[in-house]
């Protein structure tokens, strides 16, 4: 099992708003697909699955707001548990039109941020 937790997103920001749900319980993911959009005050936010495997519950529907370290979604996986480790990608880098959450990738010492 993995607990996903809403991360810090930066800027101070301690809550964000699930505007839409990419997955549901029961699917399979993939590690970097991309499952849920929230919206801060200062923008919104795709964030992908840290880890492949099945979505077994979504615990903050959308059009809910959820504070930073709440649990966003439950795993069903052979991964192991780990912190999220995650920073921001601005819009265009990589090819997407929004602000992208990347996690569990990189270590941040190695990150390069365009």
């Amino acid at each position: 099992m993995h607990e996903f937790m809403l991360p810090d997103l930066g800027e101070g920001m301690q809550e964000a708003e699930i505007r839409r749900w990419l997955v549901q319980p029961g699917d399979t993911v993939k590690r970097d697909q991309l499952m849920v959009e929230v919206e801060t005050d200062k923008a919104v936010v795709e964030i992908p699955s840290p880890v492949a495997g099945k979505v077994s519950a979504i615990r903050v529907p959308a059009g809910t707001v959820a504070k930073l370290g709440e649990v966003l979604v439950v795993f069903d996986t052979m991964e192991p548990q780990r912190n999220n480790v995650c920073w921001l990608l601005p819009p265009y880098a990589n090819g997407h039109l929004s602000w992208r959450l990347t996690c569990n990738r990189f270590p941040l010492r190695n990150r390069m941020v365009v």
